[in-house]
């Protein structure tokens, strides 16, 4: 990986939630449609290093934030050892909005794993990768050109359908 690999991680909105009963793992069970929105989040990754690194301006993430864990899962489901890398995030979803951002990063930034390892995850590789690092991670994991889903469970039931064309959303983040 001689340069820099580029991928954006979008927003979603959830229509409709409906938080169920709570789960022994301390999870809620959900009902949902998720719909992606064009706001997104940009990733660029280096070969840098022995470890993974996420930097973001003007914010301090957690050093246990859903990149870095996406990179662990990865490394212990798939067996790969993974060269050091490092995370240039730049943050256009407000933190704690309820859009997904830090999921949204972390399938983008699993699929970039994908590549830099030159693997491609089988369907319960990603799924037991999703568990480990967020809700969310597994909406955001969908292959194809799918930008609408049916979303229950913990999450992790996904089914896509065809979004809904006149409908229109205004975000307001103070």
């Amino acid at each position: 990986m001689a340069q820099k690999i580029h991928r954006s991680a979008p927003a979603k909105i959830n229509i409709g939630l409906n938080v169920l009963a709570g789960t022994y793992n301390g999870f809620h069970h959900i009902e949902s449609i998720f719909q992606l929105l064009s706001l997104s989040d940009e990733l660029y990754v280096t070969r840098q290093g022995s470890s993974c690194v996420v930097k973001c301006s003007g914010m301090d993430l957690p050093s246990n934030n859903t990149i870095v864990s996406s990179y662990e899962a990865f490394c212990d489901v798939t067996g790969i050892a993974l060269p050091g890398l490092e995370v240039e995030l730049l943050k256009r979803i407000p933190e704690g909005s309820g859009l997904g951002g830090g999921s949204s990063d972390a399938a983008s930034f699993i699929r970039i794993l994908e590549e830099v390892s030159e693997y491609t995850l089988s369907l319960n590789e990603e799924a037991e990768i999703a568990s480990r690092v967020g809700s969310d991670v597994f909406f955001f994991l969908l292959r194809g050109n799918a930008t609408c889903a049916l979303v229950s469970g913990r999450g992790e039931n996904v089914k896509p359908i065809v979004g809904r064309k006149d409908l229109y959303f205004v975000l307001i983040f103070p």
